[in-house]
């Protein structure tokens, strides 16, 4: 009887608490469903889709070396609706160091709605409706609202004052280059990841982005990630990420970027053209983490376009105080691509003499920031007579002791590749178009390969990783970390193009997308294939019998990966570190396992 009363007793305080903290005595596996996924894929993850074909996994594990970023991905799916989930990462611990958990970012991958075409191209395709796809990383899941019966989306705008949701994707107005000042289009996310909701047998897809800091001990870290709903664990993921004992190098191509990005603290605005200090610092900071860490630089040296108020003077002290910026990130390499006067096409000395006057003063300027050599962009995909015409400027420019680059198509060398000293081909050249330009000493990068706004992360990582070290191409420069058709928010108002986006701009930062991961990971396999034919060429002519195998054994791996029709990018990133582990203790001091 005595027992009965306890038991009672206990039942009721249990009840009681129940109540109070408003637990809930439910099977976490009867709320969700946590799926892991590829973070790069050319898979869409969309909000109403099946999971069927994916497997609940309870633990997410990552291999990369100190200084990189690696992304992973899982699915939330709601058997109920749930308010206020959050996922939540712990410390990741080895036997003698941690990684801290602000190293581990997660963000929503926000879906919304593009133009015809979305997903694999950069051209508006008016035949076609409305793509739901995802694109933004975000904190906060209601900076976009979507409306699924119009296929519309609603930006949040907020000031100090005020909040509301401003349409983003009308069809009617077509412009080209929007310019919103920031007082007109204050967007902005979060600093942090908001609690989200989300409603029954619906998916939320989040994405992690583990920065490995650069003095991490090598080492298998563990750590977890909390799935939380309001005060409720609903879930537990383990996390852990495999410290590599050694070091990438750069990549053996080169990565550049067009950036548009100008300059000018007095009027900026949320579009690819006017930054104020915050902002510019912001984008090239995103740059730097995403392995550019040369952008094209577009600072205008006269009045014209957007800056045409500005005096030349003002200009000049605008274009020192963007390459300040720029140095002061580390972010000046060998050569400064400039795209803020192009050489045009003059034939007289009316218009070759202010050419050949203002080659000196950039020169001048280059030289201040440590830069060996000035590029200057010729008339941009010019071809046939428009290519010739340009034969005297480029002459001009090239006695005035700078370089020409330009973007064009094959057939180019024919005509004027003894003056381009890099042209930026439009797409994979052959073989034979890259031998020209290289066996004169001159270089040959890629763009529209495709353009930045195709949504397909994978789409970038294999066509700028591997495939294009397969041609033998000396680098690449996509077109553009941003330009903006219309406002670089909204995906319907340009006639022919969709916004060329990689990040969108906000009044005080960016959005990455899930593209421009895809893009790092691309440039991140060139890193590993290159510290793997970095280990080769150190101790090529060992005599060592186990160097001399295990060397001849990668070289023949690299040889037959260059001519493979299809390569799968992370099976091949999993060799290459299985080639480097095995060279890594017998080789160079410089990569030699981290002590």
């Amino acid at each position: 009887m005595r027992l009965n009363k306890l038991i009672i007793f206990y039942y009721l305080i249990i009840t009681f608490i129940s109540l109070f903290f408003n637990f809930k005595w439910v099977s976490a596996d009867t709320i969700i469903s946590v799926y892991i996924v590829e973070a790069i894929n050319d898979q869409k993850i969309l909000p109403f889709q099946s999971m069927e074909n994916y497997e609940e996994k309870p633990k997410i594990t990552l291999k990369a070396c100190p200084g990189e970023f690696e992304p992973a991905s899982f699915v939330v799916r709601a058997n109920k609706k749930i308010s206020e989930l959050k996922p939540v990462c712990s410390n990741l611990q080895n036997k003698n160091s941690k990684i801290s958990s602000e190293h581990i970012d997660i963000k929503i991958v926000k879906c919304w709605y593009q133009a015809g075409g979305a997903w694999n191209s950069h051209l508006i395709d008016h035949k076609k409706e409305a793509v739901l796809v995802p694109e933004l990383l975000v904190n906060d899941q209601k900076l976009i609202k979507i409306d699924s019966s119009t296929k519309n989306n609603y930006i949040k705008l907020k000031n100090e004052l005020s909040e509301e949701y401003l349409l983003i994707s009308d069809r009617e107005q077509v412009n080209r280059g929007i310019l919103p000042q920031l007082h007109e289009f204050p967007i902005q996310d979060s600093k942090n990841l908001i609690p989200a909701d989300i409603d029954k047998d619906t998916n939320l897809q989040y994405w992690i982005t583990a920065y490995i800091p650069a003095d991490a001990a090598p080492g298998q870290y563990e750590g977890h990630i909390d799935i939380y709903a309001k005060e409720m664990i609903l879930s537990r993921l383990n996390l852990s990420i495999n410290v590599l004992p050694f070091r990438l190098v750069p990549s053996d191509l080169e990565y550049s970027i067009y950036y548009r990005g100008m300059l000018d603290d007095e009027s900026p605005t949320v579009s690819s053209e006017i930054k104020n200090s915050p902002q510019l610092r912001a984008e090239l900071i995103n740059q730097h983490q995403h392995n550019i860490v040369n952008p094209v630089l577009y600072q205008k040296l006269h009045p014209k376009g957007p800056l045409k108020y500005k005096s030349s003077d003002e200009l000049k002290r605008l274009i020192h105080k963007h390459l300040n910026i720029r140095q002061s990130l580390k972010m000046t390499g060998d050569d400064l691509y400039y795209l803020g006067r192009t050489t045009g096409r003059p034939t007289s000395d009316k218009g070759l003499i202010p050419l050949k006057a203002d080659v000196q003063e950039l020169k001048i300027i280059s030289k201040q920031y440590n830069y060996d050599e000035l590029y200057l962009y010729g008339i941009d995909e010019a071809k046939g007579e428009e290519l010739l015409q340009q034969k005297d400027a480029w002459e001009a420019v090239r006695y005035q002791g700078a370089k020409i680059f330009a973007a064009g198509y094959s057939g180019h060398f024919e005509s004027m590749g003894f003056l381009t000293d890099l042209l930026v081909h439009h797409g994979l050249p052959e073989k034979e178009e890259v031998s020209k330009f290289q066996s004169i000493g001159h270089k040959i990068f890629i763009y529209s390969n495709p353009q930045s706004g195709p949504e397909n992360p994978l789409l970038f990582r294999k066509n700028y990783g591997f495939k294009l070290w397969q041609t033998g191409c000396d680098g690449a420069m996509p077109y553009a970390y941003q330009h903006s058709m219309g406002n670089i928010w909204n995906d319907f108002d340009h006639i022919k193009y969709r916004d060329l986006v990689f990040a969108y701009p906000t009044i005080n930062g960016v959005i990455n997308t899930i593209a421009w991961e895809g893009f790092r990971e691309a440039i991140d396999d060139v890193r590993y294939l290159s510290t793997l034919l970095h280990y080769i060429k150190s101790h090529e002519k060992s005599h060592d019998p186990k160097i001399i195998k295990e060397i001849t054994d990668a070289k023949r791996y690299v040889n037959q990966l260059k001519y493979l029709d299809e390569i799968d990018p992370k099976r091949t990133r999993e060799n290459i570190i299985d080639m480097i582990m095995r060279l890594n203790p017998i080789c160079s001091p410089s990569l030699k396992i981290i002590k």
